[in-house]
């Protein structure tokens, strides 16, 4: 499961999806590693999916400070418990981008995470990990734990790929090194192709690039080599793949693969991922035809993806609004302004904002709206 997925599992914005077993690729000659299996098999809850790690996540998130204090001391007497520290960190997570004291109290459980259960799921979630500009010092400090890590399981596949998530934002040349070593021993495990996708869609978007870049086509080859022929896990990496198509300038592509989306969500219309699907496979068909100059059926598609019944990401992060923006340069502004209305239904709490954008469209102006991610 990719680290985007990943990440909206454990924050309970979706439900965690089957999980197949990782391909079991031979370990080329000379990449074999005695203890890759072994890291932290010895630790109560270290095999625990990613569905239960949520859920101690959640639980976390619920606990009071005098609960979190009881923990803590439970933690002290019985320090294998992941469990107990993974919710101690839920409820730290969101406290510590502004909190001090939150990021010193999260510090002890995400080093012994790294030192002890590398190759769990845990070890591989936002909440393991440390932002490298609001935490400098104890980033440094992981940061070292996972390399002693690497150097001690470089054959280990899971540990690698936890490794290059942690250093994902904070040095993207490492983290494409370790997804591309935990490639060479599982070459048949699409997984990191599509990790890899996504590294490269943030390196595109660090570079404040409007598309075309180095980045934007490696992002497109890698996301597309991950894609399965059918079946479900199609259907969910559809979305990014016409996407990324769209930021890479293939409109050719892009069209396809957002007309598959649209055709395919048919099949999963009481699925988490079909509301996604109609908005985004809609805006990409939108996008491409401005870029055809048809700006008649760019319009209807933006009416058509106002029509999604939503979605968990669409209803809390919101829509994207790229082809809405474009549409109001060529003076669309009726549709626009409908469209907005549509888009309100779902998206909570933006109301008064929707309400704004519109009063600036009926004087003439255009709203800044997010970019296309």
């Amino acid at each position: 499961m990719s680290s985007r997925l990943r990440c909206l599992v454990v924050a309970g914005i979706i439900a965690a999806p089957t999980i197949h077993a990782r391909a079991s690729d031979p370990s080329p000659p000379g990449n074999s590693d005695s203890s890759a299996s072994t890291a932290g098999s010895q630790i109560p809850g270290a095999s625990a999916d990613l569905g239960t790690v949520s859920d101690w996540y959640l639980a976390g998130t619920r606990l009071s400070q005098d609960a979190v204090t009881a923990l803590e001391k439970q933690v002290a007497a019985d320090p294998n418990n992941l469990e107990r520290r993974f919710k101690i960190l839920g409820f730290y997570f969101e406290k510590r981008d502004l909190d001090e004291t939150a990021r010193a109290a999260a510090q002890p459980h995400i080093l012994w995470i790294i030192r002890n259960v590398p190759d769990s799921v845990a070890a591989g979630v936002p909440e393991a990990q440390i932002e490298k500009q609001i935490d400098p010092v104890r980033y440094d400090e992981a940061a070292k734990a996972w390399n002693e890590q690497v150097a001690t399981h470089p054959g280990d596949p899971a540990i690698l790929g936890n490794a290059a998530l942690f250093f994902q934002l904070s040095d993207m040349p490492l983290s494409e090194r370790l997804f591309r070593q935990a490639q060479s021993i599982e070459p048949n495990n699409p997984e990191w192709n599509e990790e890899l996708g996504h590294l490269y869609t943030l390196e595109a978007m660090n570079q404040s690039s409007n598309g075309g870049s180095d980045a934007d086509r490696k992002a497109l080859a890698a996301l597309e080599a991950a894609l399965p022929a059918g079946g479900e896990t199609r259907f969910y990496q559809l979305e990014d793949v016409a996407k990324a198509a769209f930021k890479a300038g293939d409109m050719k592509k892009a069209g396809a693969y957002a007309g598959e989306l649209l055709n395919t969500a048919p099949g999963y219309a009481h699925d988490w991922n079909d509301g996604n699907a109609v908005y985004t496979g809609n805006t990409i068909l939108g996008l491409v035809a401005l870029r055809h100059g048809d700006i008649a059926s760019a319009r209807s598609y933006l009416l058509a993806a106002g029509k999604t019944p939503g979605s968990p990401q669409l209803d809390s992060f919101g829509p994207d609004l790229t082809l809405a923006g474009e549409l109001v340069a060529h003076g669309e502004k009726d549709s626009v302004i409908a469209f907005l209305g549509s888009i309100s239904k779902f998206w909570d709490g933006h109301a008064d904002k929707i309400k704004e954008w519109q009063e600036e469209i009926r004087q003439g102006q255009t709203p800044v709206f997010n970019p296309l991610y």
